[in-house]
């Protein structure tokens, strides 16, 4: 599964690469704002997108409904501190799940249920 992460946050996208260094999984690249994510998934063409909800420039949940338009195949899955609202606007520009940034074992979780779809 290659991934790309994408948060403001340097030291989040390090921790979530680190924790995502595990067998079958390459994280293939970072952004740090919703415009790079969606040049970066444009040129690297990752299967998932970890996408955080608030960042500069451009958010995430408008950076994932622009990626799910040009890129339906791609699946995003939203790692915020979000309160609800941030995350009912994740889900309805198109991530499939939510995890909480304080729960990374979640995020683990979600994948390996990705990965057997």
């Amino acid at each position: 599964m290659r991934i790309l992460i994408v948060d403001d946050d340097s030291d989040i996208r390090q921790m979530v690469t680190f924790l995502l260094h595990i067998p079958g999984v390459e994280v293939v690249g970072e952004a740090a704002d919703g415009n790079e994510a969606i040049e970066a998934v444009e040129k690297l063409r990752p299967d998932l997108v970890v996408m955080d909800y608030m960042m500069p420039v451009l958010g995430g949940a408008e950076a994932t409904r622009r990626i799910k338009e040009i890129h339906p195949e791609v699946v995003v899955v939203g790692f915020t501190a979000a309160d609800d609202e941030g995350i009912q606007s994740l889900l309805s520009a198109g991530a499939v799940a939510v995890i909480d940034k304080t729960n990374f074992a979640s995020l683990l979780g979600v994948l390996d249920q990705i990965g057997k779809r």
